[in-house]
């Protein structure tokens, strides 16, 4: 890892993860999937090799950190009956 990125959050699927890193990019934060490559290759999906890390810019950690909290307390979904700012 290069010494300008941080590791921000980890989840053990692939798809959770191109999943995070979009909605960290919807708010203007770069961010990256780190993940073994021996572990994408044979499919792993459980253990240390299977974790998929989410990293992002070092300038970029504290606000994703604060993304990726609300998103844990479910507060970036929208609930019945609210209306978007869209």
């Amino acid at each position: 890892m290069k010494n300008d990125w941080v590791q921000v959050y980890s989840v053990s699927s692939r798809l959770e993860a191109e999943s995070i890193c979009i909605l960290l990019q919807s708010f203007g934060i770069h961010a990256e999937i780190l993940q073994e490559s021996v572990a994408a290759t044979l499919g792993l999906t459980v253990g240390p090799l299977a974790k998929i890390n989410i990293i992002v810019n070092r300038n970029q950690a504290k606000d994703a950190r604060e993304i990726l909290k609300s998103m844990d307390k479910g507060d970036l979904v929208e609930k019945p009956g609210e209306k978007s700012n869209q």
